[in-house]
């Protein structure tokens, strides 16, 4: 009996220091995101998430860990800050997804997104974005996930925004 408590403290020790070793991981991940780029609403920062291309569907597994989704309103600015990257260029792809982030319509290839700015901020306008006026869903609303391409001079980055904005 005493050999078995032995054994279940060792192990619960164990357990104790992994779970405290993601933690700090996540945080340091977190940081790392945040340190390279931040997306403003207003007075919010919005959530971001580096693209993992060993993802089948990045942003079903971004939108698991988001509560809630926020909610911008058609026209309004965001501002995408690119801290200190030496930023080459950028581009911004629009999709429609559904409530469990899997992409149901994609249309980044029109005016929906319009990017003014200089230097390293940028004001983002997210307007309509036509193939959601395709869904035959009943709902005002629509969640969108932007791919946010960052390329730099020696590299290219991905990152994942999931927003949720007017339909019309």
């Amino acid at each position: 009996m005493i050999a078995c408590k032995k054994y279940i403290r060792k192990y619960m020790f164990f357990v104790v220091a992994l779970l405290v070793g993601l933690i700090i991981a996540y945080s340091l991940v977190s940081q790392m995101i945040e340190d390279t780029i931040l997306v403003k609403y207003k007075e919010s920062t919005l959530e971001i998430h580096a693209l993992d291309p060993e993802l089948d569907h990045p942003f079903s597994h971004a939108i698991k860990q988001m509560s809630p989704i926020p909610y911008v309103a058609l026209g309004d600015p965001l501002i995408l800050d690119f801290k200190d990257l030496d930023v080459v260029s950028f581009e911004i792809k629009d999709y429609v997804l559904n409530d469990k982030g899997t992409i149901i319509f994609n249309d980044y290839e029109d005016d929906s997104i319009q990017v003014e700015g200089v230097n390293q901020a940028y004001y983002v306008r997210i307007n309509k974005n036509m193939a959601a006026l395709a869904s035959s869903e009943i709902n005002d609303k629509v969640i969108r996930g932007l791919e946010i391409v960052i390329t730099e001079t020696d590299k290219t980055s991905s990152f994942l925004l999931i927003i949720e904005t007017d339909k019309y």
